[in-house]
């Protein structure tokens, strides 16, 4: 149980730094309007 527990926690991670990278690739575009959108519905799709 435990070990499911940290593969889980460790993928979880590796997603969560995945989405950072992307969500910092879109804030650092300079096509801000279009790009919050797709920030917002990459936000709520988490």
């Amino acid at each position: 149980m435990n070990m499911k527990k940290s593969q889980l926690m460790n993928l979880l991670m590796r997603q969560i730094q995945k989405i950072r990278k992307e969500l910092s690739m879109l804030v650092n575009n300079n096509n801000v309007k279009s790009e919050k959108k797709s920030c917002k519905s990459l936000m709520t799709s988490l």
